[in-house]
């Protein structure tokens, strides 16, 4: 199974209403002492409860393997404590398995303290080592709670934050950006609500783009009547077209259905692209651009019990670190709003 969603199901079995109804998962007395709200004070409650199993479990650690709930015990505690640092520092992160993490780095042992690992900003951590070391090392030198304000404020002292949600529409919109600018982002907006209401709708989403044309029109294109129907192949002849625009207009936008790796785990999120060209002719193949942009914005699928929802757009990537960047992104939301066939508000979940 994929880590991510792996650690969805994990994470969800240690909510209050499910942890006394878990099978198959060792010391739930314990754990229900913990009050599992993704705070540093969590970890501390949860050192406090691996101190007192160490000193009360008689059990060697290789029998300890032996016996699977105890191992889905550690890993339930390795995909929270991951998670916690996430939430706390507002980090991306991504879980991996072991033949994951070894494309990264060659040689790890293949062990429970590696089977699962994760990227948090740009590091790759084992939380599950520091839950067993909390265990069984003849004198652990960790904590849950040291290891991740450690990891926060490192993570934080480099710039690893993510951007916050980007905020809805309030007051009159900033009309310094150029009309270019305004334009495309507003126009990006409008292709993303375009994409959100189809899976609303609980259809799949394919890449479509939208390309302005004169007299202040705008022409769809679906990239499903390109190609042998690949996804992937539609996704990548769309970014090409981003990048060649062999059309010469003064912008393009892009949306594909992806995901997101946010603080609270990996979401689904329609991605939209948003090139804006300087003009004149292309360099090495690529058109010179003014802007490149891409925003997420994640769903709750329609399929999913709780039904649809959308979320706060997140910013993933922009090419303008100025001042101007917070307008942009308001223009591109009210772009969002522009789209009279789709009521964002009305399945609307916050962050």
């Amino acid at each position: 199974m994929d880590r991510n969603l792996q650690a969805a199901i994990y994470l969800q079995q240690l909510t209050p209403e499910r942890l006394p109804l878990v099978d198959n998962l060792a010391f739930r007395t314990q754990l229900q002492k913990v009050r599992f709200d993704y705070s540093l004070a969590s970890l501390a409650q949860i050192d406090d409860m691996l101190g007192e199993l160490r000193g009360s479990m008689r059990m060697a650690y290789g029998d300890f393997l032996q016996k699977q709930p105890a191992v889905n015990f550690i890993v339930a505690l390795n995909f929270y404590l991951g998670t916690t640092i996430a939430r706390v520092g507002s980090f991306a992160i991504k879980w991996l398995d072991h033949a994951q993490v070894a494309q990264h780095m060659p040689g790890v042992p293949e062990q429970l303290e590696t089977d699962t690992g994760c990227v948090i900003g740009d590091a790759i951590v084992f939380p599950a080592a520091v839950v067993l070391e909390r265990l069984f090392a003849p004198q652990p030198e960790r904590t849950c709670a040291g290891f991740a304000a450690r990891l926060i404020e490192r993570l934080t002292q480099e710039g690893q934050r993510l951007p916050d949600p980007v905020p809805r529409p309030s007051g009159e919109p900033d009309a310094s950006l150029p009309a270019l600018l305004r334009d495309a982002l507003e126009g990006a907006g409008f292709l993303g609500a375009w994409g959100i209401a189809t899976l609303a709708e609980g259809s799949p989403v394919g890449p479509v783009s939208l390309v302005p044309q004169a007299g202040g029109q705008r022409t769809l294109i679906d990239f499903a009547t390109f190609g042998n129907g690949d996804l992937q192949q539609m996704v990548s002849e769309g970014m090409r077209r981003l990048a060649v625009n062999s059309e010469g207009g003064p912008w393009q936008a892009l949306h594909y259905d992806g995901y997101v790796n946010l603080p609270n785990g990996r979401r689904d999120a329609l991605i939209v692209e948003l090139r804006v060209y300087q003009g004149g002719a292309p360099v090495e193949g690529a058109a010179p651009l003014l802007l490149s942009l891409t925003v997420a914005l994640p769903y709750r699928p329609a399929s999913d019990p709780a039904g649809f929802a959308n979320f706060s757009p997140r910013l993933v990537s922009c090419s303008h670190p100025g001042p101007e960047r917070a307008a942009m992104l308001d223009h591109f939301y009210r772009g969002i709003y522009s789209a009279k066939h789709f009521a964002w508000d009305a399945r609307f979940a916050g962050d």
